[in-house]
């Protein structure tokens, strides 16, 4: 136990936050050329200090003087605020904490109680998520300067429902000395922000923006920029281009495509490929599908894909179908959308079966696994509302050797190029719409990390270590990234490549995977590993790998104390070292 735990605190200290300049799968060039690093983004990821005890900060020891010793401690070394705090636990709360109005209350009360620790101004705490999950409560706040969002500056506290909490952290910026009062309108920030991006007005989409501060690095220390972030839809080459830009000056200080890419890739039933055309064709249920009565009623089918519509009458009816539903709606764009037409006896159970002569292989495969990464989504969190509309899907997009996520819904591309057609790859259409799961819980996808769950969501769902098998057109032994890897953090980290650096996250998954399988078995380990990945974003939202790693000890947890272990501590130590 004490080895896995030193290793934690030598991964705490090494990374600083990174955001994504682009989320592609892999390098879309003629993009990648117009994006502009965030300032500070080439600074090597060092900010942290590690192994200072509370003796060494008057406010720690002031802390554990309440809240008794054993705390485990990872200082933000340019904020000088306590990044990730953790250890035996203290009660915030008398009793049961029953509702988010309770969890906020004792959160907050925390806070004013240590906010020298902290280094938070409570009337700078703006609520922005809190969670209930797996017996625990996550609460986070983001810092609001006179009323403007700081960027990446965010407080995080964890607590048991009993009310007791044994996880916290800051990241705050105790001393933003800036004009809040932006020279630029929104739209003249727009003007500058569209010139270099190929925006055509008339065309285009102008998304708008908002205004924040923007901690940027100043030698040892940090500066700060107001900016507006304005976001333009650009159509060719298709991108949605993010821009960080100057409030006085106009200078474009930041800038990358919002787009997440991906190369790789029910009765109402089917012949799939499950998991993807390197595995061939399958008998499986396709769920949540719409099916119409002609000149009657509509209603869909569930999880098992059996669907049962209100009818009067005994003579044969018209029913159709399209790969349509709750959840997902495939567009085809290579053959047109397809509609499934049949004649049903009333009482008499009518299969609808999707086949070639209906609709191509992708988007069959779309509408399999776009539901099956749903449904995962909301067994597990059944209160989580996000996922929860009819994404739009495009199958056979007119061009190869990508796909991707762009906010609101899921494409994948034909073949050709010498890729396979991502549409038909389960493994990447998990992975994109895990880009949206991603985006729900932070409101973006943050670099490294947005990769790296993105292909955990894959590896959990179709138990392979590989992502984008058979990407490449007819080579089934191989993929784009391998989450069974030797790769070292931080000694492989590689500056800037965000699907590289993902196979880090992928990879402690992966590798504590294998070790549940031991214990719960093949049927039995998305169970136990789907809930621990899914609350540790949501409850804690890290942002850095090694504290994304963290996160899964900590949500883990089950009695408050996580100087005692964890239920599988044992199996993420593996995955940590």
């Amino acid at each position: 136990m004490a080895s896995c735990r030193r290793q934690l605190v030598i991964l705490l200290g090494i990374l600083a936050f990174c955001i994504a300049t682009a989320h592609a799968f892999a390098p879309v060039e003629e993009r990648a050329d117009l994006a502009i690093t965030r300032p500070g983004a080439e600074r090597p990821p060092v900010w942290r200090q590690e192994g200072l005890r509370a003796e060494q900060h008057p406010e720690a020891a002031l802390f554990e003087a309440r809240a008794g010793s054993g705390w485990t401690y990872s200082w933000n070394a340019v904020n000088g605020t306590p990044h990730a705090v953790y250890g035996p636990g203290v009660d915030l709360s008398t009793g049961f904490l029953s509702g988010e109005a309770q969890a906020e209350d004792a959160a907050r009360r925390f806070v004013d109680q240590h906010r020298d620790l902290l280094k938070v101004d409570p009337a700078q705490m703006k609520l922005v998520s809190v969670v209930n999950g797996l017996g625990k409560w996550g609460v986070i706040f983001q810092q609001e300067h006179d009323g403007i969002p700081v960027e990446d500056s965010f407080l995080r506290l964890l607590m048991t429902e009993s009310g007791r909490l044994y996880y916290f952290g800051s990241d705050w910026h105790p001393a933003i000395g800036i004009a809040t009062r932006p020279l630029l309108t929104v739209a003249e920030a727009g003007q500058f922000a569209s010139r270099d991006v190929g925006f055509v007005a008339g065309r285009d989409l102008d998304e708008g923006g908002e205004l924040l501060i923007l901690p940027v690095p100043e030698g040892e220390g940090m500066g700060y920029r107001l900016v507006w972030r304005v976001r333009h839809r650009v159509e060719e080459p298709f991108a949605i281009w993010v821009s960080h830009v100057d409030a006085a000056t106009g200078e474009v200080v930041w800038r990358y495509d919002d787009v997440c890419y991906a190369n790789v890739v029910g009765t109402t039933a089917g012949d799939v490929e499950d998991y993807g055309y390197c595995y061939g064709e399958q008998d499986r249920r396709l769920p949540n599908m719409r099916v119409a009565v002609t000149g009657g009623n509509s209603g869909y089918s569930d999880l098992q894909g059996n669907y049962e519509i209100t009818h009067s009458g005994t003579a044969p009816v018209t029913v159709t179908a399209q790969l349509d539903g709750r959840w997902i709606n495939v567009n085809d764009q290579l053959d047109g959308d397809g509609t499934f037409t049949g004649t049903a006896t009333p009482g008499v159970a009518f299969e609808i079966r999707w086949t070639d002569g209906w609709e191509n292989d992708a988007a069959r495969a779309i509408y399999l696994h776009g539901n099956r990464i749903h449904d995962a989504a909301k067994q597990y969190d059944p209160s989580w509302t996000s996922p929860d509309y009819r994404m739009s899907a495009t199958a056979n997009i007119a061009s190869t050797c990508n796909a991707y996520w762009d906010g609101s819904t899921i494409n994948f591309y034909r073949a050709g190029g010498g890729c396979g057609n991502t549409g038909q790859m389960g493994d990447v259409i998990y992975h994109e719409y895990a880009h949206g799961m991603t985006q729900w819980i932070y409101g973006n996808n943050p670099s490294d990390v947005g990769e790296g769950n993105s292909d955990t969501a894959a590896l959990l769902l179709d138990r392979n270590s590989i992502c984008g098998e058979g990407f490449y057109l007819d080579q089934c032994a191989s993929g784009i990234r391998n989450a069974e890897n030797t790769l070292i953090y931080p000694d492989d980290y590689q500056s800037g490549q965000i699907h590289f650096n993902g196979q880090f996250v992928s990879g402690f998954y992966w590798d504590s995977r294998q070790e549940l399988v031991l214990i719960y078995g093949e049927e039995g380990v998305t169970d136990v590993l789907w809930p621990i990945w899914h609350f540790a974003r949501r409850l804690i939202q890290p942002l850095s790998m090694p504290d994304q790693i963290l996160a899964a000890f900590v949500t883990d947890d089950d009695d408050g104390n996580l100087n005692n272990g964890t239920p599988h501590y044992d199996a993420f130590c593996v995955g940590a070292t």
